[in-house]
């Protein structure tokens, strides 16, 4: 059977970005597959030009579709965070936790910009 470079491609970038069993759940294939889709990814320059293409709209559409809902979410934080009680434990653990969600989100986006750009060694197929 021929392989289709195209579908390969996307199910590799899904793969970098979901996760390697969501990926293949969503298409329907076996991680062999994905394992002989990455074998061939290092064999073959039109499919890696594929998935760098992949690879790159995946990550502008996540940063379009979720930079809206962050900035929503990071301006209600604040405005909750400066009306909150400080003595109130509740209040501090609330402040607290916020806190971290938006420390891993911002190391998610950092890694996330490295593998796009090539810079984060060991994190990327192609690295």
């Amino acid at each position: 059977m021929r392989l289709n470079k195209h579908r390969a491609a996307l199910i590799l970038a899904e793969a970098e970005v979901l996760g390697d069993g969501p990926a293949c759940a969503k298409h329907g294939v076996s991680d062999r597959t994905l394992r002989n889709y990455r074998r061939r990814l290092a064999e073959d320059p039109e499919l890696a030009a594929l998935f760098r293409e992949r690879l790159g709209a995946l990550g502008k559409r996540w940063e379009e579709e979720l930079a809206p809902a962050i900035m929503e979410a990071v301006s209600f934080l604040r405005k909750a965070a400066r009306e909150a009680n400080p003595k109130d434990p509740k209040a501090i653990e609330a402040v607290a936790n916020a806190l971290k969600v938006l420390a891993e989100l911002d190391l998610t986006r950092m890694v996330l910009e490295a593998r796009l750009e090539g810079d984060a060694p060991g994190l990327g197929v192609l690295n």
